[in-house]
């Protein structure tokens, strides 16, 4: 098989965490502003949005925050979690069709929280971490990867540890943000589960850059 005809991975699922500064007050008009379900008492927020045309891998999208500290009223910063998980098939629950009209559909909501981000300027990158899940059936070089047999192993200056039992890798330094990778069959497909940093964005494009970063990444190990 060539290079071209390569079966690529494809994202099943992509999380990002990070912190954002910040009044509670002013996050919680944010997400008033947004359309989001709004929690007054502790300052909580969450959305949902289904994508507009739904079609063959398409992805939805979840996510929100919480004040960071004990204290939300106190609190000078939020803690997102936002994830980008593909369409399951058949009809999605009313409650979340209901949600998505309310902040826009994806990626709609995009939009929404790129013009009203409480700071100026808007999030057009930030450092967040990052786990993700790929679907690698048919991939040669991930099964070669998969298939290795040396616990430790080095790869233009980066060194893979594994955990023989778990099937998890720890690579040091991260290479391209990639800092852990967990080789699993699921529902009798092999999937990969990688984790590390990265520079995000609040756009519809973000989750393929990532994912093709991420494939990138893992392929040179693959070599």
């Amino acid at each position: 098989m060539t290079d071209s005809q390569e079966q690529k991975p494809s994202l099943l699922r992509l999380e990002l965490t990070f912190f954002a500064s910040g009044s509670t007050a002013k996050w919680v008009k944010f997400a008033k502003k947004i359309g989001a379900k709004v929690d007054l008492n502790d300052g909580d927020a969450s959305f949902g949005a289904l994508p507009h045309v739904p079609t063959e891998n398409s992805l939805y999208i979840i996510g929100g925050f919480h004040p960071a500290g004990k204290t939300p009223s106190k609190s000078r910063s939020v803690h997102w979690h936002v994830a980008w998980i593909s369409a399951p098939d058949g009809d999605p629950p009313e409650r979340l069709r209901k949600r998505s009209v309310k902040v826009g559909g994806y990626p709609g909501v995009l939009e929404r929280i790129r013009e009203h981000w409480p700071h100026d300027g808007g999030p057009a990158e930030f450092d967040a971490n990052f786990t993700a899940v790929l679907d690698i059936d048919g991939s040669v070089a991930m099964e070669k990867l998969d298939t290795r047999t040396a616990q430790t192993f080095q790869v233009d200056g980066v060194t893979v540890v594994e955990d023989f039992q778990s099937r998890s890798w720890a690579i040091q330094p991260s290479l391209g943000g990639l800092s852990s990778a967990l080789f699993l069959q699921q529902d009798g497909r092999r999937q990969v589960h990688v984790s590390g940093q990265c520079r995000a964005s609040f756009s519809s494009g973000f989750p393929a850059q990532l994912e093709a970063r991420t494939w990138t990444s893992l392929k040179s190990l693959g070599q």
